[in-house]
């Protein structure tokens, strides 16, 4: 009986194979030194991420010394990201903490959130009525 030429690509569609096996330790190794790859490269991201924190966030007060320098004088405190920024006149300074008068009262800022403290001009001290 003579087979029909349009059933032969069925039937090789049909026809199961035999997979060859010898390459899967090989495949095996090759996925187990990506991920250590993955891995160690991940680790060095986390410590890159951890010393760049650190280093903008400073780890660094603002020694007590030098904002005993602003006492009694109109300053713009910036604070980053914890409040923006505070015009006021440093009245005191304790261990980390700041007591500033501002037009709204006074406020005790932690020196260790502080980024920069900079004297007011005297337009801008008649400008925001310090």
């Amino acid at each position: 009986m003579p087979i029909n030429a349009s059933i032969l690509p069925i039937l090789a569609l049909t026809r199961t194979e035999t997979t060859n096996t010898s390459f899967t330790p090989v495949y095996i190794c090759l996925i187990a030194v990506i991920a250590a790859i993955i891995a160690a490269n991940n680790a060095r991201l986390r410590e890159y991420i951890k010393i760049r924190n650190t280093r903008r966030r400073g780890n660094m007060a603002i020694p007590k010394a030098l904002t005993a320098n602003y006492l009694g004088r109109p300053c713009m405190l910036a604070t980053g990201n914890f409040g923006g920024n505070i015009a006021g006149t440093i009245s005191a300074v304790e261990e980390n903490w700041l007591q500033i008068k501002t037009n709204q009262g006074e406020q005790l800022v932690n020196s260790d959130f502080v980024v920069s403290i900079r004297p007011l001009k005297d337009k801008e001290i008649k400008r925001l009525k310090l």
